[in-house]
């Protein structure tokens, strides 16, 4: 049976390399409440350090393939994380979380 999760991660910076002092938060089971927890800044994920977060959809098992990766950046002026089209930089990169 596939039980994916949905890890989210979060990160101060980013190059072609991957990503800069990043920590994994947390999961849940469905995409909903990762993307929910993560635009409302719940538990104030951002602590004035991350400027992004990711949620990937991981699949059990050795080594898997992110196969959603939601990127978002932080909006200072009303304390939430928005949506973003992944960057450039990362584009070739995946499986941030696990793998």
């Amino acid at each position: 049976m596939n039980n994916p999760i949905y890890t989210v991660m979060t990160f101060s910076l980013f190059d072609k390399l991957g990503t800069k002092n990043s920590r994994v938060i947390g999961f849940y089971h469905n995409f909903e409440n990762a993307d929910e927890s993560v635009k409302t800044n719940s538990c104030d994920i951002n602590e004035y350090s991350y400027d992004y977060a990711l949620v990937e959809k991981v699949n059990p098992g050795f080594y898997p393939k992110a196969t959603v990766m939601q990127y978002y950046k932080f909006n200072y002026d009303k304390h939430i994380y928005e949506p973003i089209v992944a960057p450039k930089e990362l584009d070739m990169v995946c499986n941030f979380t696990i793998g």
